[in-house]
This record gives structure tokens, C-alpha cells and sequence, in this order.
């Protein structure tokens, strides 16, 4: 780590479900960086541990020493004085918890990026990949994310989900078996939230965290909602405009196939899911329930359908 600490001023870290165009967002590209004379590393997806492993915080911690940091380390050959060091992917999430804690103990400045895109939008990415009906399990088995196929968990020292009743640790698991694609991408976004306003929001002080959001249908672009915060967050400008480094949801079709665009269907379909989650939940998991993303993308559907019916 000590190695590390010499090459990096500082961390920042992206925290997403992945599907939010971090791509793009993580280029320099995206970026007016002055060619040759940075004081910024930009990283991509370093690493991810395998799911066959020990979920507990130790194993975490090592595979963080002994993958994630020499994977930083060999990015950072040729830089000869110490830069900011920039990961705003989401693989980092299948060892989150050990990877904090390593770098929390090695007292290199660490700030965190929380990047978010509409739940129906990502949701709708993340079910309709090119790789068809098996995408969500393979989503799963990389360990990119959070997932229920983790489980079950009952050692204090592993790795927790936050939307799962301990009590009943395969509930979970069942039910998301039998959900959708688009279901089980829902989910994985609201435990992603959970995460977030649980655990990772409270371990970092305001200014040393930002919060950004965009979208590809309904909202600000990926340039005025991402980029430009971030590029602020960084300390560098960010470029007028980006191309996009891949193909995002579009409402309508992914690389030619039909996706869940039928806001009827959608809506059925998170009612189905959060009535689900609700029964699975403990009292105080259920509370989170009205601010996750679900919840406002039901909201939104339902208020459209009001007026749908209104006209």
C-alpha cells in the first residue's frame, strides 16, 4: 500500500449498478485533460473477485491487496509523480467492503462518486443485454454487482444485503428466481440504493462525496447531468460534448430486439415486485421501501397512468 500512497494524492471511486454509462463518464476523453501534463488516472473496471470465493471481509481485503491494488499499480507504470486516482466503474462493488477497508487504512484521501440513471431505464439496459435470456445470471455469477445468489449468510463477519430478512436467508433467493429479468434487475438497484444510503453515504463526509444523475430519455444529458458535476468533483472541465461509448436504452430497442416498453406492463410488473419485496423484508428494512428507486419509478407510472385515464 505504501506504494500506492506515493503514486496516488488521492481515490475516488465510482459506486453504481453498472448500465449507467460509466463507460463513457470514465473515458478522459470525456474530459479536457492537457495531454502529456495531468494530474489525473483514469481506471476501468480493474478488477472483480470471483464468485467462487469466501465472502467474508478478509477474503475481501485480500483480494483488494492482492488483485485491485497491483492492478492500479501497473496503470500507474509511468507516472513519475502522484496523481489522482480515478475508478468510477462498479466491479469494486463484488468487494466493496474489504477494498474500503484497506484503503481507509492506508490514508490515501478517498472520495466516492454516486452515479444514477431512471430505475426503468437501467433496469430495462440491464435485462436486455445482447446475450439474451441469460444476462441477468450471468450478471449474477460475475459478481459485479450485488446479488441474492451470495447468500445465505449467517457469519458476522460476511458481507450483508441490506433488502433480505436474515432470518430467512434463501427467501430471497427464491423469490428472485422467480422474478423477470426485469424484475431481478430492479432489484439489484434498490439493494444497490440500500447500500448506498445505508452503509456507504454515512462512511463519507459530504464534501468528500457527490451524487449525480442523468437520462437518456427524460432528463439531463449524461454530459450536463455526469460528466460536468464530475469533472467539477475532479477538479478539471469537462468537454462540451461526449460520444457515447456505448449503446444505452433508448425506450425502444436494444441492438434490434424488443425490450419491456409497455408502461402498463412495467407497471405490473414493479407492483408484482415491490409487493414481493415488501412480504420478504423485516420492519426495518421495509422502511428504506419509499426511497428506493423502485418506489419512484412506480410513482411515476402510476401518475402517468392517471392521467392516461384522466384523457
Amino acid at each position: 500500500m505504501q506504494q500506492l500512497a506515493h503514486k496516488c494524492s488521492s481515490i475516488v471511486l465510482g459506486f453504481s449498478t453498472g448500465h449507467v454509462g460509466t463507460t463513457t463518464i470514465s473515458s478522459e476523453q470525456a474530459y479536457a485533460l492537457e495531454a502529456g501534463r495531468s494530474t489525473i488516472k483514469f481506471f476501468f473496471e480493474p478488477s472483480s473477485m470471483s464468485p467462487a470465493a469466501p465472502q467474508d471481509i478478509d477474503t475481501q481485503a485480500a483480494h483488494a491487496t492482492a488483485v485491485y491494488v497491483p492492478s492500479l499499480l501497473h496503470g500507474l507504470q509511468n507516472v513519475s509523480s502522484p496523481v489522482m486516482c480515478v475508478d468510477l466503474s462498479h466491479f469494486w462493488l463484488s468487494f466493496s467492503d474489504g477494498l474500503l477497508r484497506v484503503l481507509n487504512a492506508s490514508r490515501i484521501p478517498l472520495r466516492i462518486v454516486r452515479i444514477r440513471r431512471p430505475a426503468i431505464e437501467t433496469a430495462c439496459s440491464m435485462a436486455n443485454q445482447p446475450n439474451g435470456q441469460t444476462s441477468q445470471t450471468r450478471w449474477c455469477s460475475l459478481v459485479v454487482s450485488f446479488c441474492p445468489s451470495l447468500g445465505p449468510m449467517t457469519k458476522p463477519t460476511v458481507r450483508q444485503l441490506v433488502l433480505r430478512d436474515a432470518a430467512r436467508p434463501n427467501a430471497l433467493l427464491e423469490a428472485f428466481r422467480g422474478w423477470s429479468l426485469w424484475q431481478r434487475s430492479m432489484w439489484v438497484i434498490d439493494e444497490t440504493e440500500a447500500q448506498w444510503l445505508v452503509r456507504l453515504a454515512p462512511a463519507f463526509h459530504p464534501a468528500d462525496r457527490l451524487e449525480v444523475y442523468w437520462s437518456k430519455d427524460d432528463g439531463p444529458s449524461i454530459e450536463q447531468g455526469a460528466i460536468a458535476p464530475i469533472g467539477n468533483f475532479l477538479n478539471h472541465t469537462a468537454k462540451a460534448a461526449v460520444n457515447d461509448s456505448k449503446i444505452h436504452f433508448d425506450g425502444l430497442m436494444v441492438k434490434g430486439r424488443p425490450v419491456l416498453t409497455d408502461a402498463a406492463k412495467q407497471r405490473l410488473a414493479l407492483l408484482d415486485y415491490v409487493r414481493t419485496l415488501r412480504a420478504l423484508l423485516p420492519a426495518a428494512a421495509r422502511s428504506l421501501m419509499p426511497l428506493l428507486p423502485s418506489a419512484t419509478a412506480l410513482a411515476a407510472l402510476s401518475a402517468n397512468a392517471s392521467v392516461s385515464r384522466e384523457g
